[in-house]
């Protein structure tokens, strides 16, 4: 068994116990697998067993499932705590750099590589032995190497010390392995520091301190580069980039005059005047070099207080570990971490140093990009945290009945993300006493908790049943579905067709992502996450909510989800406006907005103020792929009676939320008296005897119209309603 396997002595703590579904040929010391189609499970006949989770459990896994395999529901405490501890979680980390291997430098190349390297990073220029380039390039691997193992040890212990951390019961256990792995990091960081000479780091925070000096802006020699104000300006930005470089360096500040060939830019064809402007410039780095090392043995070598450094993380901009810590600092910080660090909590990722009094203050001025504070005789006390505050234990997410739930908090939701599952890119349903139950981003929740929201965990897209989508997902497996792309718009139907505006209507969204889905690159994950996250996105009162730019993998909404929630076409109000004679065929008819009031619109500008127009997220110059936090929000009445909008000709210049079945009913309903009005209006129309009896038989269809569910279908807008087809009504008795 691997040595990074899930080992049988692990405490469990409150998951000791815990049912797992297991499968398992027949017989009592059969091994156990998490998954069905194992390749170590070599029979058909295969029993699904449920057991407790402990020590005999985890004894009879198969290995490669002790390793790699998933026993738990994904987006559970239980899921999260073995993904931290199996795979390449704490079980991995506890077994590597912990002594030293075979891909570690040996100590005669160490050797080799320090004295190689004591008095520059190359041969020096006076030496002619071609020789020495190629020993001089393997001293700097060499020295490359050592300090990336360093960072690479010390970041694998960041890592374990984090889990433990994050779940306290395995501090006992894993104490051992955590202090051989503390030791390997400090001899990894000795070594470093044989490559590191504290005179060169002395001497770079010299030229840091240093102010700019006086430039020869009127020295002849530096005439070919232009005036004395373009050479004040040269001579200025070789300063810069040369104290930049020095200063972030471990080097000495000699080994940074090739930056001179800077001032031959635009003199290259000029070769007499070129080298007098390069061999000045030696000189006057020259200069800086010896002004610098005199401030530098000006200070005594007498160590000053002590200075508590703080690690940057290597992320993204999404928060997503990057790499080592040596990346995300100058060669300058690794220097001073390697030279001088007496104490280390790779924990926290805080140092203890004792460095000379010329570095303390650079490094308390901020001029290094560790994070650094004066310190005291030993590294501070680490916080009493309460056990679990946040670890990710059972009752905080959806594996426990909600009586039994208990608030989230923001440690929670970073844990989960830190444990990089998918469930952080998910919709949840949460309840809080303030909101009551909502569905959010889980991003969004996690911003609330840290302002002080209180709530908890009901489920996420993913704990949705498999019956709720299952209707949807037959359709897609069947291919029984509306093709979108034939479906037509309200300009190429009558109203009285039943396919009228149909694609503004839920129903089409539906059609259209599951004609999406259909296709064969979309793997059977993918569709399953479409489909739960469009059950949940319909029951979110505002969309913008749905916005997640920080999402790692993928946006919280699947683009073709938006396209299920929002038409892509505008709605015609025309039925809704009054009746005006001075528009062609009179105007609207004055009907009600009733149910459709509310239809939410989405646009990017909904000032006509501000420059630049209106437009949808499916418009090529919103450059978007759904709605974000940006858009404006209006409804179906902001956009009735307002000809201020300045909307983009090519799409419209918003997107509706798409019509439920009573919406769409009454949105048809309405264009059917508009179409009657206007025929009855026309006064070059001469409806004949059966055509009136037609629209008569129509409007006493129309009278008694109400919507699927007639909850705000009284009042003023019934009665306006109903007045609306008596006037029809007589007009068609006058014909």
């Amino acid at each position: 068994m691997p040595d990074f396997a899930l080992p049988a002595d692990i405490p469990l703590g409150p998951f000791e116990g815990t049912q797992i579904n297991v499968h398992a040929a027949k017989g009592k010391s059969a091994r156990l697998h998490a998954d069905r189609s194992c390749s170590s499970l070599r029979t058909k006949d295969i029993r699904s067993l449920t057991l407790p989770l402990n020590a005999e459990t985890i004894g009879r896994m198969c290995r490669h499932c002790g390793v790699w395999g998933r026993w738990a529901r994904p987006g559970t405490a239980l899921n999260v705590f073995l993904q931290a501890i199996t795979g390449m979680g704490l079980c991995y980390e506890l077994a590597i750099y912990s002594a030293p291997d075979d891909e570690e430098c040996t100590e005669e190349d160490v050797s080799r590589a320090v004295l190689r390297l004591r008095e520059g990073d190359y041969p020096p220029e006076e030496s002619e032995n071609e020789d020495l380039w190629p020993e001089f390039g393997e001293a700097r691997s060499t020295r490359e190497a050592v300090f990336q193992r360093w960072a690479s040890a010390a970041e694998s212990l960041h890592r374990a010390l984090t889990t433990v951390r994050q779940y306290p019961w395995l501090e006992p256990w894993a104490r051992p392995m955590l202090a051989q792995k503390s030791e390997y990091v400090e001899a990894s960081r000795e070594t470093a520091a044989r490559f590191c000479r504290p005179e060169a780091l002395k001497v770079a925070t010299a030229v840091f301190q240093t102010p700019d000096p006086e430039l020869p802006a009127e020295d002849p020699d530096f005439s070919v580069l232009g005036d004395a104000t373009t050479v004040r300006s040269r001579l200025h930005r070789l300063w810069l980039r040369w104290k930049e470089s020095v200063a972030s360096d471990w080097l000495t500040p000699d080994q940074h005059s090739l930056l001179i060939y800077d001032l031959e830019r635009g003199i290259e064809r000029k070769r007499k005047k070129r080298d007098l402007v390069l061999t000045r410039g030696e000189e006057l780095i020259s200069e800086w070099v010896a002004q610098a090392q005199a401030k530098a043995d000006a200070h005594p070598d007498l160590m000053g207080q002590p200075v508590l450094a703080r690690v940057p993380k290597s992320e993204t901009d999404e928060g997503r570990h990057r790499g080592d810590f040596d990346e995300s600092v100058t060669h300058w910080d690794l220097g001073v971490l390697a030279t001088y660090t007496v104490e280390a909590d790779w924990g926290r990722r805080t140092m203890l140093l004792r460095v000379p009094a010329a570095i303390g203050e650079r490094l308390l001025a901020g001029g290094s990009t560790l994070d650094c504070e004066p310190g005291d005789d030993g590294l501070p006390a680490p916080s009493d945290t309460r056990e679990g505050d946040g670890s990710l234990t059972p009752g905080i997410l959806d594996d426990a009945p909600v009586a039994e739930r208990r608030p989230i908090t923001a440690a929670h939701l970073r844990a989960l993300r830190a444990a990089d599952t998918p469930a952080t890119e998910q919709l949840a349903i949460v309840f809080s006493a303030e909101n009551g139950v909502e569905v959010l981003p889980v991003s969004v929740v996690e911003k609330r908790c840290e302002t002080g929201w209180r709530g908890v965990f009901i489920a996420a897209a993913s704990d949705l049943p498999a019956s709720v989508i299952d209707p949807w997902t037959q359709r897609i497996a069947e291919k029984d579905h509306a093709d979108p792309e034939r479906v037509w718009t309200h300009r190429h139907r009558s109203p009285r067709d039943q396919g009228f505006a149909q694609h503004l209507g839920v129903a089409t969204g539906e059609a259209w992502l599951q004609a999406s889905l259909s296709a064969p690159y979309h793997s059977a994950a993918e569709r399953d996450r479409a489909l739960r996250c469009l059950a949940l996105a319909r029951n979110v009162d505002d969309l913008r909510i749905l916005d997640d730019l920080t999402a790692y993998r993928n946006r919280t909404i699947p683009v073709a989800v938006w396209n299920a929630l929002l038409a892509t076409e505008g709605l015609d109000l025309q039925p809704f406006q009054q009746e005006n004679e001075t528009e062609f065929l009179g105007g609207g008819i004055g009907a009600p907005l009733s149910v459709l009031a509310d239809v939410q619109i989405y646009t990017t500008d909904a000032d006509p103020a501000t420059m630049g127009k209106g437009h949808s997220p499916y418009c090529s110059h919103s450059r978007g792929a759904g709605v974000t936090k940006y858009y404006d929000l209006l409804t179906a009445a902001d956009l009735l009676g307002n000809e201020d909008f300045d909307w983009c000709s090519q799409c419209g210049g918003y997107a509706p939320r798409r019509l439920t079945d009573p919406q769409l009913g009454y949105y048809r309903a309405a264009h059917r008296l508009q179409a009657i009005a206007q025929r009855l209006r026309s006064e070059h129309s001469q409806p004949n005897a059966q055509e009136l009896a037609t629209m008569r038989s129509e409007l006493d269809e129309l009278r008694e119209w109400r919507p699927g569910d007639d909850t705000g279908w009284r009042g003023a807008a019934a009665r306006r309603w109903r007045a609306i087809v008596r006037d029809l009504v007589a007009r068609a008795s006058k014909r």
